[in-house]
């Protein structure tokens, strides 16, 4: 279906460019799209509240906890609801306890014992009464609009969250703080679930010199700048973190003429866990394993971690084979 970039295309599309977003444009050693955005969680924070992110996960249930006990805003929030959300949030658990959903090779299901502690640690977050009322029907915007109007405490969500946050709540903005994603064992940095966007090339298309040129140009470092400093989305080539210069070289930095620093200030905590993020399991057929897991482990306070372990390799092994999966 899409072509393979390969000699100067290949070049130019992967100069650069951050491991891990390189990664979810590489198949069997072969590079496929050129990456234009990329995209990692980050725990999200007031200081009013919480003057010290958590570390890890106990550590934010367990700050959750006395702060609901101070009638205090203390809920811990992201995508719960039965979709890709709440499968990148279990991914990022599984990776983060040196688990594997799939074989490296993505031809067999392992559900190995870090997969396991993964579904135990997810109910244990959604079973104690410290998550949103709405968590199963949650999704990114819904994420950020509960933080955002002062209903919890911890938000795990993407960096787009910081330029809504500045456009709709400027005065509140220098409370508005972020860390990386806290440790599902502590002691090892997280692995938060690469996210993002790629651009490949149709290999039925009969423009392709022109929509190399296009891909090309679309993820420019000049352009995913200005991605990054409107629209909050991080950028893959690495040297785009570092570029201090303003929107309009020639005139100084101000609001209405912007820099990485000004606008990207969490720009270190991104770069911090890009180098330690992880991609989704890697598969032809991933949608297929994508909507089993929503199922699977939707609601997630209604896991029972063996059972639905033993649920989901019986399953998923199903879903490598398109095997009795309605998208």
């Amino acid at each position: 279906w899409v072509d393979e970039w390969t000699g100067q295309n290949k070049t130019a599309a992967s100069e650069g460019v951050l491991q891990g977003p390189l990664e979810t444009a590489t198949y069997q050693g072969k590079l496929y799209a050129a990456p234009k955005n990329t995209n990692v969680q980050l725990l999200w924070y007031d200081d009013r509240i919480t003057p010290t992110p958590p570390k890890t996960w106990d550590e934010m249930m367990q700050m959750s906890q006395q702060l609901k006990s101070q009638h205090k805003p203390y809920s811990v929030v992201f995508t719960g609801a039965q979709y890709e959300g709440l499968v990148v949030i279990y991914n990022t658990l599984v990776e983060s306890l040196g688990g594997h959903i799939l074989s490296d090779d993505g031809k067999s299901v392992v559900m190995d014992e870090g997969a396991v502690q993964a579904l135990e640690l997810l109910k244990k977050v959604t079973s104690s009464g410290i998550t949103d009322p709405s968590l199963t029907n949650q999704k990114e915007d819904d994420v950020r609009r509960t933080f955002q109007s002062g209903g919890a405490a911890f938000e795990l969500n993407w960096p787009f969250v910081y330029a809504s946050y500045a456009e709709e709540k400027p005065q509140d903005l220098s409370h508005f703080k972020w860390a990386v994603y806290p440790q599902a064992k502590a002691g090892i940095p997280s692995k938060s679930t690469i996210g993002g966007f790629d651009l490949a090339v149709s290999s039925y298309s009969q423009h392709k010199p022109e929509a190399y040129e296009a891909a090309l140009c679309l993820r420019s470092k000049e352009n995913q700048k200005v991605s990054a400093i409107n629209d909050g989305v991080p950028p893959t080539i690495e040297s785009v973190y570092h570029d201090d210069v303003p929107v309009d070289p020639g005139k100084p930095v101000s609001a209405d003429n912007p820099n990485m620093a000004q606008k990207y200030p969490m720009r270190d905590a991104i770069l911090s866990a890009l180098k330690t993020a992880a991609v989704r399991p890697l598969t032809p057929v991933y949608q297929n394993l994508s909507t089993v897991m929503s199922k699977i482990i939707s609601p997630p306070s209604a896991i029972d971690p063996q059972a639905t372990a033993q649920k989901m390799r019986e399953q998923l092994d199903d879903a490598l084979q398109s095997k009795g999966v309605i998208p």
